[in-house]
């Protein structure tokens, strides 16, 4: 068995998970979820509105499609290389 122990959960964190998250989230980590932020907006925004072009929208439907939040595995549709 362990020697130490785990401090029981806060009621806020057993409502609501993700304040666990922030616990070890400091300025580094958001400095890379920055970046890595920017890289997939940079790709998904064209990507969106090239789609929607295909389709006949307005290539401002694309942009709402990339922006609006939704599951990841329906955030964006590309080749698999």
């Amino acid at each position: 068995m362990s020697t130490t122990q785990r401090l029981p959960t806060p009621l806020a964190e057993r409502i609501l998970p993700v304040i666990g998250t922030f616990r070890g989230y400091n300025s580094e980590k958001a400095r890379k979820d920055l970046i890595a932020a920017v890289t997939v907006a940079l790709f998904t925004i064209p990507q969106a509105m090239a789609y929607a072009l295909i389709a006949g929208f307005p290539p401002s439907m694309g942009i709402m499609t990339a922006i609006v939040p939704r599951s990841s595995k329906q955030r964006s549709v590309a080749l698999n290389f």
